[in-house]
């Protein structure tokens, strides 16, 4: 079933009435010694949010370990959204296909005060369930043959530059073997060069990523084969603007982290 968030509306508002005639909004004044709660990781206000565009490949080329594990740090990732944080779920294009409909948007509410009420923690309660319900429905997507990371670069730099304010973070969870007709990675002598790249750049092929900070998990920097593909993707989002450091281009991650660009 494809879970939208026009069909989780009636239950979130059924929740959230819920949640007010049983005392949930109160004000300032009225609230209970449990409401200071001291994680500032999940209920401090932040002073602005992070807006985390997370592409997700689905191809053939990730193995069934490689996906769930990839969405086991998503949903820790959800589990870890403040408020005003944003959460936008792209799947990586498919070779040849420009396919924007599996996004998925949830920005998470912002407190009217310094310190947030019940109600206005719950209300960041609901907004994580909902992500987490689009994580599980993305990763049930059947799996791809061949992805076009170029063309899901392109699209990421568009969602980021919808942020009006508050730190850009693009995740990548893919093993970042770009092989489609022009392009393809995984074949001896198939990585492009520097000069490939300047000429993307020259004719306005290279994504805007002003200021984005991009952290990928899933790729493979063991060999030399493996170096010389992350060192293309270094210099690929350089010049596309990028904030881009080794120490976040990962094969794994076991807590979400890295993926926060915090480094």
């Amino acid at each position: 079933m494809k879970i939208t968030l026009k069909s989780l509306r009636p239950a979130i508002g059924i929740a959230l009435s819920i949640l007010a005639a049983s005392g949930g909004c109160q004000d300032e004044g009225s609230r209970t010694a449990g409401d200071s709660d001291s994680s500032a990781k999940h209920t401090a206000v932040a002073d602005s949010g992070t807006q985390f565009v997370v592409a997700v490949d689905l191809s053939t080329s990730l193995t069934a370990t490689e996906r769930a594990s990839h969405e086991a740090l998503l949903h820790a990732l959800v589990a870890e959204l403040n408020y005003g944080d944003r959460l936008v779920l792209l799947k990586t294009h498919a070779a040849g296909i420009r396919d924007t409909s599996t996004a998925r948007m949830v920005t998470m509410p912002t407190p009217r005060g310094t310190h947030p009420l019940q109600r206005e923690k719950d209300e960041l309660e609901l907004a994580r369930q909902t992500a987490d319900l689009y994580v599980t429905s993305l990763f049930k997507t059947p799996p791809i043959n061949g992805s076009d990371l170029f063309a899901t670069m392109h699209s990421a730099g568009e969602r980021a530059r919808e942020a009006t304010g508050g730190r850009k973070v693009l995740v990548v969870l893919s093993d970042m073997l770009q092989c489609t007709t022009a392009v393809c990675m995984e074949q001896a002598g198939g990585l492009p060069d520097s000069a490939w790249i300047a000429g993307q750049k020259q004719q306005g092929l290279v994504p805007q990523l002003d200021g984005v900070c991009v952290s990928i998990v899933g790729v493979d920097a063991t060999t030399a084969q493996g170096v010389s593909v992350r060192e293309f993707w270094r210099h690929y989002f350089q010049t596309a603007g990028a904030e881009f450091n080794p120490q976040r281009y990962v094969h794994s991650a076991s807590s979400p982290g890295v993926l926060r660009c915090e480094s």
